[in-house]
């Protein structure tokens, strides 16, 4: 009798343990990614004139750089964008700035699915005619068959935070690779 009580609780415990395990995607190579662009590093400015450059890095960690994109498709009014949107935003950038190591790419493509991407700070204003420079990652969301932005920061005119710890790491990786542009 004791012996099936115990082992009804090491089952209910391994069956607690894989669904919160089975909750959050892994990339473990390459081939495991499906997806277009990964991140994204933007800067927009409409004072004085207009800019709008940054950065994609996409499914291979190929650095593509941008600067005034002819034509760019940018995600819904709730984060959510296509898979051919993303397509076209990459496919019209011709140049290759570095390819990320597999390993390191998938580390932080691993650390971005880990993030809640409704964990922001409040927005604060804290410029003016600065600009805004923001950096995020995009996860596919099966139920809506999107890719939703996960933003990491944004700086500039206005000011907020993804206050995951995760966020804040993916972030100064990114901020090191844009200043290295």
């Amino acid at each position: 009798m004791k012996k099936n009580c115990i082992m009804k609780h090491v089952l209910a415990v391994l069956f607690i343990a894989f669904f919160f395990s089975s909750c959050e995607k892994e990339f473990y190579s390459l081939s495991d990614i499906d997806q277009p662009v990964i991140f994204k590093v933007e800067y927009q400015n409409h004072a004085w004139g207009y800019s709008h450059e940054g950065y994609l890095i996409d499914k291979i960690g190929a650095i593509r750089p941008f600067d005034k994109p002819d034509e760019w498709n940018y995600p819904d009014s709730e984060g959510y964008i296509t898979y051919s949107e993303l397509n076209q935003n990459v496919n019209q950038l011709v140049d290759v700035f570095k390819i990320i190591d597999e390993s390191l790419l998938l580390k932080y493509l691993n650390k971005l699915y880990r993030i809640d991407p409704s964990d922001l700070s409040e927005q604060e204003s804290t410029s003016r005619d600065a600009g805004v420079i923001s950096y995020s990652g995009f996860i596919y969301e099966v139920e809506k068959e999107k890719y939703k932005e996960v933003t990491l920061k944004v700086a500039g005119d206005i000011s907020y935070v993804n206050t995951n710890r995760e966020a804040n790491l993916v972030y100064k990786w990114l901020q090191g690779i844009y200043e290295d542009l």
